[in-house]
């Protein structure tokens, strides 16, 4: 699966300090678990078939250095099983 999760990465200012916004967006017809993580913290998602989010991350500075997002998905498979009773 190529390019699954559509990821974007923001910054915002909340109250002199800056914060660390991350978009994720499932692509897919799958469900999946998707884990964030920055130099500010983890955060794990989970998203539904073609489901966005975001998720921000508080810095409690009011500048950061250039950095990277890690982005790791696990996609879901829901399989359908049939109702059964044990027979005595």
């Amino acid at each position: 699966m190529t390019n699954a999760i559509t990821t974007t990465v923001a910054t915002r200012t909340v109250v002199g300090n800056l914060t660390l916004v991350v978009g994720v967006e499932n692509t897919t017809d799958q469900s999946a678990l998707v884990r964030i993580t920055t130099a500010y913290g983890t955060k794990d998602v989970a998203l539904g078939a073609k489901e966005k989010k975001t998720a921000a991350f508080t810095t409690r500075v009011s500048s950061i250095p250039s950095g990277v997002v890690d982005v790791e998905a696990t996609f879901v498979e829901n399989v359908d099983y049939v109702a059964a009773g044990a027979q005595v």
